[in-house]
């Protein structure tokens, strides 16, 4: 199991050595939602909550996750703090880690 080591405060990032998980994802998704709501901003939540939680840990509910933090990023940088940029960085560089960008398991209907 990966470990997260809490970097200035609040901002974890996996332990050395450690490949990236989709639980880590999570407790950062977690860590993110926590400051939206004690800050009260909106905007970035409804972002977030558009693809977390998570229904499933199938890559291309990730997938969909990083292309919607990328997108809050990308609009509403303004709205966010240094700290939750770095922290959405980090959540889309885990999201890009061959882990999850090169499985193309998409779900059966």
């Amino acid at each position: 199991m990966n470990t997260i080591q809490l970097v200035n405060g609040d901002l974890p990032y996996p332990s050395q050595g450690s490949q990236p998980s989709k639980l880590e994802i999570d407790e950062l998704c977690m860590i993110l939602f926590n400051r939206w709501c004690e800050r009260r901003s909106v905007t970035p939540l409804a972002y977030l909550m558009h693809s977390w939680p998570m229904p499933s840990r199938a890559s291309h509910v990730i997938r969909r996750l990083s292309e919607t933090l990328k997108e809050l990023e990308m609009s509403h940088a303004d709205s966010l703090t240094f700290e939750e940029r770095r922290l959405l960085a980090k959540l889309v560089d885990l999201t890009a880690q061959p882990l999850f960008a090169n499985s193309r398991s998409e779900p059966r209907i």
